[in-house]
């Protein structure tokens, strides 16, 4: 008798340990997740908007480049609500703004970023390459203005 309820108090207190782990493993994953996310959501709101507004002006800058003759640079006005702000964008031979004015030079004339958004950017065989942190955000392809999203 003495064995049998020994043997129970053992099991209860096995079950109780390993509940109390997967509760311990399961607290650690979510803390985890929620001390190690690498990007507070207003920059990654941020970021997303600011990436719209450059694909849109890089849209628009190709268009403008078209309606006036394939001209060497073109003037937009980048932000609808700013009247009168007009920018003027260096393009390449395909009428795409021009990469070599330098990436982080395009990333702030038409994106329009916050600019507490620390984005950094580099330039290889055409292709800007931008990242906020350590993650790379997008590319953008000066000779047929893609721009890829890479997250």
């Amino acid at each position: 008798m003495r064995t049998e309820l020994e043997e129970q108090r053992h099991m209860r207190w096995l079950q109780r340990l390993l509940v109390l782990t997967l509760v311990l493993i399961l607290m650690g994953i979510l803390l985890g997740d929620w001390f190690t996310d690498e990007q507070p959501g207003w920059e990654k709101t941020e970021a997303e908007l600011s990436i719209n507004r450059l694909q849109q002006n890089v849209a628009l800058v190709h268009s403008e480049w078209m309606r006036t003759g394939r001209a060497d640079s073109v003037v937009i006005q980048t932000r609808p609500d700013a009247a009168g702000e007009q920018l003027s964008v260096q393009v390449n031979r395909f009428g795409y703004p021009d990469a070599n004015v330098g990436c982080a030079v395009l990333w702030q004339q038409l994106a329009n970023a916050d600019d507490n958004l620390a984005i950094s950017a580099s330039l290889s065989d055409g292709v800007c390459e931008y990242r906020l942190g350590q993650k790379r955000l997008f590319i953008y392809k000066a000779r047929s203005g893609q721009v890829i999203r890479l997250n």
